[in-house]
């Protein structure tokens, strides 16, 4: 009974010390992701690219997804290391998959366009989805157009709406233009011309032309506001001066 007792202790003590020295390894750990990381910013304020990827592959390794995703858009560029679209992929997933959503944004764009993967618009959409999940706006907008096109999933205007709604809350200009211009004709949503102005202001107020246009043209025929020249006038001068063709014929 009591060697069964002070073996029992034996094994608490031991898995007690195995915690402590786990603890103590995950904090040395963080110190030296810290000071690489540290490093890395700090060669690459100076222009010193090559160092920089140095001290960002170093807590890549570590298992840091801030500087993985660093690392990735440095191989993307080329800067400080050769151009090499694989290994951004690979950086790009190693970060992707432990949740960074500018990295799951990249790898929807790199699985959208076929750079350094094979082109696969279902792998583009399962990347952009989990990025728009996290707020990301420009994945939002990229998950819309996938469903307005049918890019990797069946087309679906009402979940199109949803995603260029949920950008265009957060300042997407494009993805205000496609929600007024979703408003404008129906698509998704009931047709409702007042709310198509109101984004189409939200997107022209951003300086975007085709939205300074749009927005002109309620004005000049009354859709969605109180038909008012003046105002069709101020448009179609802010298109204009943006260089929309349209706009500039219609002055």
């Amino acid at each position: 009974m009591t060697d069964k007792i002070n073996t029992q202790g034996m094994l608490d003590t031991y898995l007690f010390e195995c915690e402590q020295l786990l603890e103590q390894i995950q904090l040395r750990k963080a110190e030296m992701i810290d000071n690489a990381k540290e490093q890395a910013y700090r060669f690459y304020n100076k222009d010193q690219y090559s160092e920089a990827a140095s001290y960002f592959f170093a807590a890549a390794r570590l298992g840091d997804s801030e500087a993985q995703f660093n690392l990735a858009v440095m191989h993307s560029n080329g800067t400080g290391v050769e151009q090499d679209y694989a290994a951004a992929i690979k950086w790009y997933r190693a970060a992707a998959e432990q949740g960074h959503a500018k990295a799951q944004f990249a790898l929807a764009v790199a699985y959208y366009n076929g750079l350094g993967v094979e082109k696969d618009y279902a792998e583009s959409t399962k990347w952009a989805r989990l990025a728009a999940e996290q707020g990301h706006a420009d994945a939002q907008y990229f998950l819309a157009n996938n469903y307005n096109n049918g890019d990797g999933v069946e087309q679906n205007d009402t979940e199109a709406v949803k995603w260029y709604r949920a950008a265009a809350e957060q300042g997407h200009a494009e993805a205000q233009l496609n929600l007024a211009l979703k408003y404008d004709n129906g698509n998704g949503v009931e047709q409702d011309y007042a709310e198509a102005a109101k984004w189409y202001r939200t997107a022209a107020e951003q300086g975007h032309a085709i939205a300074q246009f749009n927005l002109a043209v309620a004005y000049a025929e009354g859709e969605g506001v109180e038909q008012d020249n003046a105002e069709a006038a101020k448009w179609y001068s802010a298109a204009a001066e943006n260089g929309y063709a349209e706009a500039q014929l219609a002055l």
